[in-house]
């Protein structure tokens, strides 16, 4: 407990930086002691009469001076994440970083203790990095309900990886110009045992955010390796990475590990990596997808167009295979914009000798102008939901089979 007049209000802060563990990896931790002192310098002056801490690894607590109202909190905030905005020097090394705030209020609701305070001002800041970076929460009650929610999940997806209920789903690849089904996209889904299917939007975050998302793809790329090698030799399978796998410096070596544990040939394998997740370890991705590539595995840019991927990276990271998000495809009828989009896209993948895969084609006519064009490859309803089986697990002989489940 600490005294205060009746009318005063202050906050408490907890202050998470973004993209802090790359600048370890890949300049060592001399610059990134360097980044957190500058850090610290930066933002002590403006906090005269408060407090500011460094609370363990990239995070900081902070007391704000006496303040009038949430108002001058969130501005506080704000300058907070400005303050990052800057590059830090290192070396003559521009490292750029960013920051998420959480905010808790003392002098509401007869928050007295500053340890009640740290425990809501870090339930705002998992809901600042859950709206994603550089982002301010203020805690309120209702976020009580969604800390619940996820312990419970945290706790269940543990379960759910032990018991196997973690599986892939798949998607068709179409050849635009034939038609023909030429691979699938393995996505993950979670049959959970009381509450059926969990949508991957609600646990695929707080897999990556607890670190379980490493199993998560090795359970559903394990699995689906074990059904494709039964399909068509001409059939691909496609499986994505998490930013998070992308800093595994050993990631490339995992792989091709299962895949041999598996027989299943590298050549038939494509990795499909979201644009942000070359932000926050451009190297490490690089070496990683050189490894996967050199190892004969193909490697995909998914969700072109809407991330903060720039022309050097295609030039740097050497894709094999660019994807149009489905936003894009979704909105061509109603959006000339949408349609200049994609012209360029696939007019850069010819120029980069890159294949190209439109996303989220459900309409015909969409499927006309997208051939038309020159898209060489589609996914979408038009041609299937994602499903447990694929249309060549008929094929799969019983003795097969059998020995894929053990």
């Amino acid at each position: 407990m600490f005294e205060r007049p009746a009318a005063e209000k202050r906050a408490v802060f907890l202050i998470d930086l973004d993209h802090f563990k790359p600048v370890n990896d890949a300049h060592g931790h001399a610059a990134g002691d360097k980044v957190l002192i500058d850090f610290a310098s930066r933002i002590e002056g403006h906090f005269p009469g408060g407090l500011v801490a460094r609370f363990g690894g990239d995070e900081f607590a902070a007391i704000t001076p006496p303040l009038g109202d949430e108002q001058d909190a969130l501005n506080f905030a704000r300058y907070v994440i400005a303050a990052v905005q800057a590059p830090f020097d290192y070396n003559d090394v521009a490292l750029r970083i960013g920051a998420s705030v959480g905010v808790a209020m003392i002098g509401d609701d007869k928050v007295d203790s500053v340890g009640e305070a740290l425990r809501r001002a870090d339930i705002a800041l998992y809901e600042a990095k859950r709206r994603g970076r550089r982002q301010i929460a203020v805690y309120e009650s209702a976020l009580e309900s969604a800390v619940q929610a996820r312990s419970w999940m945290e706790a269940e997806l543990k379960l759910a990886l032990q018991a196997g209920d973690i599986v892939p789903y798949f998607q068709p690849i179409v050849d635009l110009a034939t038609r023909d089904v030429i691979g699938y996209e393995a996505l993950a889904r979670w049959r959970h045992q009381t509450r059926g299917m969990i949508n991957p939007a609600d646990f695929i975050p707080i897999a990556e955010q607890t670190g379980q998302i490493q199993e998560v793809c090795e359970a559903i790329m394990t699995q689906a390796v074990t059904l494709g090698r039964f399909w068509p030799a001409h059939v691909m399978l496609s499986v994505n990475l998490s930013p998070v796998q992308l800093r595994d410096k050993d990631l490339a070596q995992k792989l091709l590990a299962i895949l041999a544990a598996h027989d299943f040939p590298a050549s038939r394998l494509e990795v499909e990596i979201t644009e942000n997740a070359l932000i926050t370890d451009l190297m490490t991705a690089k070496t990683n997808i050189e490894a996967l590539r050199a190892a004969g595995v193909s490697v995909a840019l998914d969700d072109f167009g809407t991330g903060a991927s720039t022309l050097n990276h295609l030039r740097v990271c050497q894709f094999d295979k660019i994807k149009i998000d489905q936003t894009f495809v979704q909105s061509m009828a109603d959006s000339n914009d949408s349609i200049a989009i994609i012209s360029a896209i696939i007019g850069l993948s010819r120029n980069f000798n890159l294949r190209c895969t439109a996303e989220g084609i459900e309409k015909a006519s969409d499927l006309e102008l997208l051939s038309g064009w020159g898209c060489a490859e589609g996914q979408g309803y038009l041609f299937g939901r994602p499903a447990e089986r694929t249309a060549f697990e008929t094929v799969t002989a019983p003795e097969d089979s059998a020995a894929a489940g053990r």
